[in-house]
């Protein structure tokens, strides 16, 4: 009767799989499934952590989980003569610690936290961009200035607000430039410049000037 291993190895090349395809596809490590193949149980963990790796190769290969573990069982208990012991030094040296970390679950995990912690970047920009009042610069006249009418007034906001001079609304060109000339009465007077986005949201300034 065929060995656990001569199963595990036929299934294995069936698939037409390796040992380093298998390692990568069920994290198991490429020298326990190496020393599955060839009976060698005196170089694998405690039993438990055996088992566990024999169930997800007969999982991964299409064998029954059953026939596996009696095989495993049956296999062991021909070897009981030498001990089933911890790892031993050779494997250990023979690890590499990047087979452990940059596993496909851990790369997927890695990826999902990346994409969360972006995803959250990103919402929080947004929510601040979107809560903000709309940019709103005038350049003239400048407070307190006395002046002539009718009063050049004259900015830049985006280009797709919507300006009022007072009460007059006025057209912004392409790239957010706006000018308006208002006329206005002796004395001193307040310009109330408003851009309002299309959300609803304005943004105000009011020069005090004197007209004479």
């Amino acid at each position: 009767m065929k060995t656990l291993g001569q199963v595990l190895r036929s299934y294995r090349e069936k698939k037409q799989l390796t040992t380093s395809g298998i390692s990568r596809r069920t994290s198991i490590p490429i020298q326990v499934i190496e020393a599955l193949e060839a009976d060698s149980y005196n170089q694998l963990p405690a039993g438990p952590l055996v088992r566990g790796y024999v169930l997800l190769l007969a999982q991964e290969m299409g064998l029954n989980e059953e026939t596996a573990l009696a095989l495993y069982r049956r296999d062991v208990e021909s070897t009981a003569s030498t001990p089933i012991t911890n790892t031993p030094k050779r494997l250990k040296k023979n690890r590499n610690w990047k087979q452990y970390i940059f596993t496909p679950r851990f790369l997927s995990a890695l990826v999902l936290a990346v994409g969360l912690l972006f995803g959250s970047l990103y919402a929080t920009w947004q929510w601040i961009s979107l809560s903000q009042p709309p940019s709103l610069t005038v350049t003239a006249p400048q407070a307190q200035e006395i002046l002539t009418s009718p009063v050049r007034v004259s900015g830049t906001t985006s280009a797709d607000n919507t300006v009022t001079i007072n009460t007059e609304i006025v057209a912004v060109d392409i790239n957010g430039n706006f000018g308006y000339d208002l006329a206005l009465p002796p004395g001193e007077r307040a310009i109330v410049v408003t851009a309002e986005d299309s959300r609803g949201r304005r943004s105000e300034e009011i020069l005090f000037v004197t007209v004479e």
